[in-house]
């Protein structure tokens, strides 16, 4: 009886793990070392990591395999990094890197492991999916030392327009890390100097790599998401804008421009600003990927004509 209870209580523990338990859970359940081997030996279990194992006919999953190498990486080991990203759900982040960090030192070649202090690690503040991973600040800085710029620019702005942190929430977690020389504290603190003084952050993956482009070129920043009006009646609200000079940049992504309504609107709409005497630059993926530094020409030409700088 004693080991069918055992049996019970580790079926139970295992539909809340994606199929998954360890051997340590296993005997505090009240499995023997012997009943644990023979189920190993039977093929009821199947052998994921070092003490961890899933059982038979449990279809696999990518959160199968992140909670199977976090329960490797022992009590304090989080998803981190991608993972914890592609948890968090930020933009542009995919559900396939299996990354975790952990005091331990563990190799594996299936996933990718940093090594950190025990005290890094309890900076969690919740699951998701059942899965433990670093809070936001955290993951968003240690995407800095693994992701290119312009990709972490893309995912900081989709954290801070979903309000997951604040720019000085952020701040504090640069300044406390990068006394310790880890990676990710450079590209954040980048990342964090160029939004702040920002009226809003950039609402799309368009505008944000548009942003970045300028600010690399040492192009005069536009402000974002500024609202035009005309004799206090409403006009429109651009992407992009520089006031003074009644410039505005439009993002034009795909996704906002089909369909004949949405044409017609479009239309309506530059209609509404050339009357109101703004000049309206457009900009597309296509302008950005083929050809960014005609893009950043066109633009230094219109403020230079307009008489800034």
């Amino acid at each position: 009886m004693k080991s069918k209870e055992a049996k019970r209580k580790c079926r139970r523990l295992a539909l809340a793990q994606y199929g998954l338990v360890t051997r340590s859970q296993a005997l505090d359940a009240g499995m023997t070392r012997r009943a644990i081997d023979w189920q190993l030996e039977r093929g009821n279990w199947h052998r994921v990591h070092p003490q961890v194992y899933v059982y038979d006919g449990v279809a696999r999953s990518w959160e199968q395999s992140l909670l199977a190498a976090c329960l490797w990486g022992g009590a304090r080991a989080l998803a981190s990094h991608r993972s914890a990203a592609a948890l968090w759900g930020l933009a542009s982040m995919e559900s396939s890197a299996i990354e975790i960090s952990t005091p331990r030192s563990l190799r594996s070649w299936s996933v990718v492991v940093h090594r950190v202090t025990a005290g890094d690690t309890q900076k969690v503040v919740t699951k998701k999916r059942g899965i433990p991973l670093t809070g936001i600040d955290q993951t968003l800085f240690d995407l800095g030392g693994v992701i290119p710029l312009h990709h972490l620019e893309v995912v900081l702005d989709d954290a801070l327009n979903r309000r997951l942190t604040t720019l000085s929430s952020l701040e504090s977690t640069v300044t406390i890390h990068a006394r310790s020389g880890r990676l990710g504290s450079g590209a954040l603190r980048r990342g964090i100097k160029s939004r702040t003084g920002l009226a809003a952050i950039p609402e799309s993956v368009l505008e944000t790599r548009l942003l970045g482009l300028l600010e690399t070129a040492q192009v005069p920043l536009p402000t974002s998401q500024y609202e035009i009006r005309d004799g206090g009646r409403f006009v429109a609200r651009v992407d992009f804008a520089y006031p003074d000079l009644r410039i505005a940049i439009e993002a034009d992504g795909f996704q906002h421009h089909s369909g004949r309504n949405a044409w017609q609107g479009d239309i309506q709409r530059r209609n509404r600003l050339t009357n109101a005497g703004w000049l309206v630059l457009h900009v597309t993926w296509r302008d950005l990927e083929r050809r960014p530094q005609q893009l950043v020409h066109e633009v230094r030409q219109i403020l230079s004509l307009s008489g800034a700088g």
